[in-house]
């Protein structure tokens, strides 16, 4: 590991049950968006890893997605010309982990994306000092390209339980 890279650094999920688990509910939660007049999709990445700002060309930490090239370029034409403003994260705790539901809406279009993502237990001061720094950042990327999608959470509490409810 190059120490700019945390978390898992892109391997397996430290609980491969819970994480079928995460997939299983980001399904529901999709389908709860459908129900509700949106139209959703669902990015579930090949591999997760956690960055911090120095490992991004742009300066930008946070999580890291590789998604299929096919799932990618879907994503990429589901996105294109609309402003993501608002998200919500679900989250639970797993063995060594917390996973996370992450739900990124375009309310003026009424499209949402949603993806699981998870930081271990041994990532999470990294990210925490990333989020301290400036907004944390998700990138979704393409195995084939340079491409990514990118969304911006300006204030990540929602992401830590240990921050709480309304904590900066």
């Amino acid at each position: 590991m190059d120490g700019n890279t945390t978390g898992d650094g892109g391997a397996s999920p430290p609980d491969p049950e819970r994480w079928a688990q995460v997939t299983t509910e980001l399904e529901g939660i999709a389908e709860a968006y459908r129900s509700s007049g949106w139209d959703a999709v669902t990015a579930v990445p090949e591999s997760v890893a956690t960055r911090r700002p120095e490992a991004d060309p742009e300066g930008r930490g946070g999580f890291d997605l590789l998604l299929r090239d096919d799932a990618f370029e879907s994503l990429a034409e589901f996105v294109a010309g609309r402003s993501f403003d608002a998200y919500e994260v679900f989250r639970g705790d797993g063995e060594g982990a917390t996973y996370l539901v992450v739900a990124v809406e375009a309310d003026e279009s009424a499209r949402a994306v949603l993806y699981p993502a998870y930081f271990t237990d041994e990532s999470v001061v990294d990210l925490h000092e990333t989020a301290d720094a400036g907004p944390l950042y998700t990138h979704l990327r393409s195995p084939e390209s340079d491409e990514r999608v990118t969304f911006t959470h300006e204030a990540p509490a929602p992401f830590f339980p240990e921050w709480g409810e309304g904590a900066e």
